[in-house]
């Protein structure tokens, strides 16, 4: 059986890349799995 992923998982990834600071670790994320170069403005908070 595979690993299961919880929404712990989902908190984790949201503390390391949706801080103000830490918009470029999103963008080569981001970039790195869609082969698109992006540029992140604003993440607002669902």
């Amino acid at each position: 059986m595979g690993k299961f992923y919880t929404s712990k998982y989902d908190r984790l990834f949201k503390k390391i890349f949706f801080k103000e600071e830490d918009h470029d670790l999103l963008e080569e994320l981001i970039e790195e799995i869609t082969k698109l170069v992006i540029h992140v403005e604003k993440i607002v908070n669902c």
